[in-house]
């Protein structure tokens, strides 16, 4: 999305979206007059969705900003509970698949030589 490119449904879905808001907070707190208000903000974003022009500007740079902060959250959580543990279980077993530990520990090289003929099946089917 281009900068301030709002199209007349983006516009007319955020005041929908006002209205919604309306609708529930006017639910929770049994206010009859938020109801009339919402009722009358879903009218107006079907009849004239221009009017939600700017604020359909504040709540979609809103929902960017939202969305990459949540992003960053999510993705940090899911490597706290997925990957971090794995780790700390690998180094709890003293596994060393990359030989790490034997890297620059005297002067031979920390590579394994693999006596392999490669076949053309191996170019076929690599996995």
């Amino acid at each position: 999305m281009e900068k301030n490119k709002i199209s007349k449904e983006q516009s007319k879905d955020t005041g929908i979206i006002i209205a919604l808001i309306l609708l529930l907070s006017g639910t929770v707190l049994k206010s009859f007059l938020l109801i009339k208000i919402s009722i009358v903000i879903i009218f107006i974003s079907f009849l004239i969705p221009v009017l939600f022009y700017f604020p359909a500007i504040v709540w979609f740079g809103f929902s960017k900003i939202f969305g990459s902060v949540v992003s960053k959250i999510v993705l940090a959580i899911i490597f706290i509970l997925a990957v971090f543990p794995v780790g700390l279980i690998r180094k709890a077993m003293k596994k060393d698949p990359m030989m790490i530990r034997s890297f620059k520990k005297g002067s031979g090289s920390a590579w394994t030589v693999r006596e392999h003929k490669y076949s053309e099946s191996d170019i076929l089917k690599p996995y």
